[in-house]
């Protein structure tokens, strides 16, 4: 006959096998998470699918959308690590670059702005959890630039990225992007969106020697054009007797961009962030730490269950 005591030994050896198991598999995840986390290259294009409006004041409340099914991560928080945020910095910063800290995004070598996008309730937009087991970048509230007016000349006039961006270990892993021009005041800025496409590459034209034909004294010529891009390109040719005169034009469309996170921050005169502070996230070293301490007390509560009882002298009868 099973003694309760033999039983209740039988119960936690297989909870402590079972916490074994699980702090081995997640110790591996996290361990792996982290040492294939790495940085986008430079010039990475960011990812369609992010929407804004055509002009705003920084006082007044605006939306920024992202499509499905172009709104989530490469992965989830629960199980991948990845968080999203969100970001303003000039426009001449690469933010396939960017890394970010507890409260938005670092300032590159160089740069005097960097900051997050804050809700229409002046809350940074910083270090969000993703949703759970899809990646989903979710919720996205509305937004306003009038926490920058608390400071006049905070955001000087000029043309600035604005965007969200999935974060692993700190680093961007995909990101959306959309360029604004800034106008501003005393105390307060208008914006237009700058119609760009962010994701083409560069265009380079090449003309075609002239081919010219005479025709009772009149000469027409004509140019062909050939364009290596991804934006549209439209070409006009228009032609007098006797004088050519010819003029290639490109358009450019203004789509979006999407890429491959987010932080919590408070916004200073200096252009430096404070405020609250909130837990660095993604595969530091904060999870294999955890996950390995569990592994080791699970052990040894397997070693300590599976030894036999000992039974002291003074016990027998």
């Amino acid at each position: 006959m099973i003694s309760p005591l033999s039983r209740r030994r039988r119960i936690a050896r297989l909870i402590s096998r079972l916490g074994v198991v699980c702090s081995a598999t997640m110790l591996g995840v996290t361990t792996w998470g982290s040492l294939t986390a790495g940085a986008l290259p430079a010039g990475t294009a960011a990812t369609p699918g992010m929407t804004a409006p055509a002009s705003g004041t920084s006082s007044a409340p605006f939306a920024l959308g992202l499509t499905a099914p172009n709104n989530v991560c490469p992965g989830d928080t629960a199980t991948g690590n990845y968080r999203w945020t969100t970001f303003m910095v000039p426009s001449t910063v690469d933010p396939a670059v960017l890394t970010f800290n507890s409260t938005g995004p670092i300032k590159p070598a160089g740069v005097t702005f960097a900051q997050p996008l804050f809700s229409s309730t002046q809350s940074p937009q910083v270090n969000k959890a993703t949703g759970i087991s899809d990646g989903l970048i979710t919720p996205i509230p509305s937004f306003s630039f009038s926490v920058f007016e608390a400071v006049p000349g905070s955001v000087p006039t000029g043309n600035y990225k604005i965007g969200f961006a999935c974060t692993l270990s700190n680093e961007t892993k995909r990101f959306w992007v959309t360029e604004i021009s800034v106008v501003a005041a005393q105390s307060s800025f208008t914006w237009t969106t700058v119609p760009v496409d962010l994701n083409a590459s560069s265009t380079t034209t090449t003309a075609v020697p002239a081919t010219t034909t005479t025709v009772n004294s009149s000469t027409t010529t004509t140019i062909k054009s050939t364009t290596t891009t991804t934006t549209s390109v439209a070409s006009t040719s228009t032609t007098t007797a006797g004088t050519a005169t010819t003029s290639v034009g490109t358009s450019t469309t203004g789509a979006n961009v999407f890429a491959t996170g987010t932080t919590t921050n408070q916004f200073s005169s200096s252009g430096t962030t404070g405020g609250s502070t909130i837990a660095d996230t993604g595969t530091s070293t904060g999870p294999i730490i955890f996950w390995a301490v569990l592994l080791l007390v699970f052990g040894r509560m397997v070693i300590l269950v599976s030894r036999p009882l000992r039974v002291r002298e003074s016990d027998q009868p």
